[in-house]
């Protein structure tokens, strides 16, 4: 079944103009994303990071997966990245389990966290300036149904 000439079907013309949600959602990711990333100088998942750790440092590269419902290969990528490119962090195996690494600030990934979480504020209060704040709200908890319908084998946030 072609499900583009179905969903097409009897539809007016300004209506199938519109993207289909994935890609809807994926174009808006994409340009957040963007807003975050030029407005901050670190990736929004970096930035995630920084502020994770500056609110509890030396979280191991599993909690913070599981605190960002990431892959993991996508938190390992962007740790070494921060390690790596920026100094930001260091990571060390856990002395009780080996099998864990530990995540934590350097003096540049402190400086570099300080007032991270007022300027993802301030992004997120223009880049919703135009949705009130009951749509805001709204927006959130539709956003986290999406997510929960995406992962039926994982538990999502509540809505």
């Amino acid at each position: 079944m072609n499900l583009h000439k179905v969903g097409l079907a009897g539809m007016e013309p300004a209506a199938h103009e519109q993207p289909p949600l994935m890609q809807q959602l994926g174009r808006t990711l994409t340009a957040f994303k963007q807003a975050y990333t030029a407005e901050l100088g670190v990736s929004p998942l970096a930035a995630w990071v920084l502020s994770l750790l500056a609110h509890r440092d030396g979280r191991s590269q599993h909690e913070l997966t599981e605190a960002m419902r990431v892959d993991a290969s996508m938190i390992t990528r962007t740790v070494q990245e921060m390690e790596g490119e920026h100094g930001w962090i260091r990571r060390e195996r856990d002395p009780r389990d080996n099998r864990l690494v530990r995540v934590y600030l350097t003096a540049s990934g402190r400086e570099r966290s300080a007032g991270l979480s007022e300027c993802v504020a301030e992004i997120e209060q223009r880049l919703t300036r135009d949705l009130t704040p009951e749509q805001v709200q709204d927006l959130g908890r539709t956003l986290r149904i999406l997510e929960s319908a995406a992962r039926p084998d994982q538990e999502a946030p509540r809505p």
